[in-house]
């Protein structure tokens, strides 16, 4: 029995309640009777008199929260690690989305979310600025930030963190602020953005006025596309536009400050690391920066795993996965991956076949089929693993002992080991500075079964669950804080579950289910659904939500909020293709969008084909890819791809050829060229025992 856990994690403060944002974590496949824990977040306070509450309608969740250890001293603030618990025991096999609410009073704070590849910053309350460089930009509350390589935070001119706590470590985010030459004659009022492909913005550009006819000068990197209303202290005013420019006649004026207000449309681009707005004013420029994102292209490439026995889709089949969790395939034999671009590594638990390598391209869907013959159980074992990918090198072994190596990791910058051993999470990093950290956790936990209730000790907090006849009861209590409490109820149809800040009431009858909710921000939703022949779903509150799934793998919703506010979306995943769309209407702005892929496999060649196509304010943007895999024996293959972007004004593409060398079951290297990147290389060497 297997579960596929998708938790969705709003923050908000409910009474009054701020704007929501979510963070999605994908947890692995889970079978009832475990447990799994989530240990990415901190959370910062700026004083020790504060009261934190996460509530859930899921009664298996819990958490735990500990004051680091091995905080800087000089860093102003306490921080604190938080740790999300789910125990699958609590519900029957399916798939889940949680909805997490976290409130947090009498404290200023902020939440750090940090995974394998980035850290992002998440300010609850204002008074933060992020320094990068020799800018700064203020932060705004309730909303997530992306943070790069070298910065530093401060609430209120006291720092919180920098970056001394590792970020991302291959991708440069840029957050820069304003003027070149900082002369205050000439300067942008945004700060740093970070906005999505479709996205439409309001630039706002301060300068002053001279007693002569000039032109002031924007320049906009690709990316960017004018929308053509722009105002100059209140007035319309067009530009002239020149590929990349718009200049503005500015009349003459006794010396005064001036507004430029307009609206620009990010689109898409091959270089989204830093695209900016440039303004040029006499001696003066500015300079705006910021990213564009929500490109499908942008994602980690999908890579989709099918494994068949004798022709027939093999499900639950146990993969140990290049980060040394465990996937299962689903009931169709499929296993679905999100990766980075370069070398991966596979081993299947479940089978003959030990090493499988996949080398992710600049293709957003990779189809894997695999053979795997009968089920042969593999309980015992250990893969140790050595990659060398431009110059960094990383090692990590993984068995079924208590110890396990997750990574080490070096470069001419930086070294990094993690690893865990019987539940103990420890971390070592130095870079050139020789600046050293060592991270160390060990987690306290006991446990008693009176009758009906089991209790855990973990760290100081006490988890009971009580199960019995159609009554479930789970409670969490902590020293200095209140106890939480949730309940599930059922009996003949009724299902009853509360939290004390939420409560949710369902009806089963026959095939149809009635519901309605009241979540803690005093929000009251309604719904009817309906599990046969197909689920569909009713729903009222602040929107009109009717879904249908027809299958598995297909889906479908219309949502309405009014007459000029209302959007459909739908989703099919067939075996070798898939469809997704969206028509979106906001205030008068129709906005479809579509994406889809084909897969194409022979015994000689594997075509892939991808369409992503989006309309905006009137502007047509779409992205496609075409990837060709050519094995030329069972050593050797080739790879051949080419994306195409149009923007709205420009066509650009992409070109990519790369070889890859497989000289055995359990090595492989790599040699890639990209038009925009340049040459790539990599070799993986995979050691497997059982």
């Amino acid at each position: 029995m297997k579960i596929l856990l998708l938790i969705l994690v709003i923050l908000s403060l409910a009474f009054p309640a701020f704007a929501h944002s979510a963070l999605d974590i994908t947890l692995p496949p889970l079978a009832p009777e475990e447990s799994i824990a989530v240990n990415n977040f901190k959370l910062w306070v700026d004083e020790e008199d504060w009261e934190l509450g996460i509530m859930t309608q899921f009664p298996g969740f819990s958490y735990e929260i500990r004051q680091c250890t091995d905080s800087n001293p000089s860093y102003y603030g306490v921080m604190y690690d938080l740790d999300l618990k789910i125990d699958a025991g609590w519900i029957p096999a399916g798939n889940y989305d949680f909805v997490l609410d976290i409130s947090l009073s009498n404290s200023n704070w902020s939440l750090i979310y940090q995974s394998e590849n980035e850290q992002m910053f998440y300010p609850g309350s204002p008074g933060f600025l992020l320094e990068a460089g020799d800018e700064s930009i203020e932060l705004t509350p309730n909303k997530w930030y992306l943070l790069g390589n070298n910065f530093f935070v401060y609430w209120n001119e006291n720092l919180v963190i920098s970056s001394n706590i590792k970020v991302i470590e291959e991708q440069n985010y840029v957050s820069t602020k304003n003027s070149e030459t900082n002369n205050s004659k000439l300067e942008w009022l945004n700060g740093f953005f970070n906005a999505e492909v479709g996205e439409s913005l309001e630039v706002v550009l301060n300068f002053e006025r001279t007693s002569v006819d000039d032109s002031l000068v924007i320049e906009l990197s690709s990316g960017f596309l004018n929308l053509g209303s722009w105002f100059l202290d209140g007035e319309p005013i067009s530009p002239l536009e020149e590929g990349n420019f718009l200049i503005f006649n500015i009349p003459q004026s006794e010396p005064l400050k001036s507004k430029l207000e307009g609206k620009i449309l990010a689109t898409l681009a091959f270089d989204r690391g830093e695209l900016y707005l440039k303004a040029v004013w006499l001696e003066d420029s500015a300079l705006l920066i910021g990213r564009v994102e929500g490109g499908w292209f942008d994602k980690q490439g999908v890579v989709i795993v099918e494994t068949t026995e004798h022709g027939v889709p093999s499900p639950s089949r146990r993969f140990l996965l290049s980060n040394n969790k465990i996937g299962y395939t689903d009931r169709e034999g499929r296993l679905e991956l999100h990766l980075p671009e370069g070398l991966h590594r596979l081993v299947c638990l479940d089978s003959q076949i030990d090493v499988i390598w996949v080398n992710v391209t600049s293709s957003p869907v990779t189809v894997i089929p695999i053979e795997l013959g009968p089920v042969i159980k593999k309980e015992n074992f250990f893969v140790s693993d050595l990659f060398i990918q431009n110059g960094v090198v990383s090692w990590r072994y993984h068995g079924s002992t208590d110890l396990q190596i997750n990574e080490i990791k070096m470069d001419e910058e930086s070294f990094k080991l993690k690893g865990d051993y019987q539940g103990a999470f420890w971390t070592i990093e130095g870079d050139k500075a020789v600046e050293w950290r060592l991270e160390y956790h060990y987690p306290f936990s006991e446990s008693v079964t009176l009758g009906n209730w089991n209790w855990v000790n973990a760290s100081g907090t006490w988890h009971g669950r009580f199960q019995g006849e159609g009554l479930g009861v789970n409670t969490t209590i902590k020293k200095g804080q209140q106890p939480r409490f949730g309940i599930l109820y059922e009996n003949s149809g009724w299902r009853l579950r509360t939290d004390f800040r939420s409560f949710t009431v369902t009806y089963k009858a026959r095939d149809l289910i009635y519901g309605v909710g009241l979540s803690n921000t005093r929000k009251i939703t309604g719904w009817i659904q309906a599990d046969k022949p197909v689920k569909a779903k009713l729903a009222l509150s602040e929107n009109l939500i009717f879904s249908i799934k027809w299958s598995e793998r297909a889906t479908s919703e219309l949502s309405v909020k009014d007459l000029d506010n209302w959007k459909v979306t739908g989703e099919f995943l067939g075996v070798r293709s898939g469809l997704q769309f969206e028509i979106r209407n906001e205030e008068n702005n129709f906005r479809p969008s579509l994406r889809g892929f084909y897969v194409l496999t022979g015994d000689r060649v594997a075509l892939t084909s991808a369409l992503a196509l989006k309309v905006t304010h009137g502007v047509t943007i779409w992205e496609g890819s075409n990837h060709f895999r050519l094995p030329v024996n069972s050593s050797l293959s080739l790879n051949v791809g080419m994306i195409t972007q149009f923007n709205g004004r420009n066509l650009d593409y992409d070109l990519e050829m790369g070889i890859d060398i497989k000289p055995f079951s359990w090595a492989i290297s790599s040699l890639t060229w990209r038009k925009s990147t340049g040459f790539k290389w990599g070799i993986g060497l995979s050691f497997v025992q059982f």
